[in-house]
């Protein structure tokens, strides 16, 4: 009887842990996703700074002509 027990808590447990481990894979797929974002919104606000940056240049060179 305590070994038929026993078994379930550990079919219990590793049940569990598969559980979590899904997740934890899910997570880890979901924190890859969101670095990409981030690294792609950071990206394009360095083109935009640059942008910025050519335009204040080029108009202060048009009014101190």
């Amino acid at each position: 009887y305590k070994q038929t027990v026993y078994q379930q808590q550990v079919t219990n447990i590793n049940g569990k842990t598969s559980i979590i481990e899904q997740e934890d894979k899910t997570l880890e797929l979901q924190l890859k996703q969101l670095d990409t974002e981030q690294q792609a919104l950071q990206t394009e606000m360095d083109a935009v700074k640059k942008v910025i940056d050519k335009n204040i240049e080029q108009t202060f060179k048009t009014f101190s002509s």
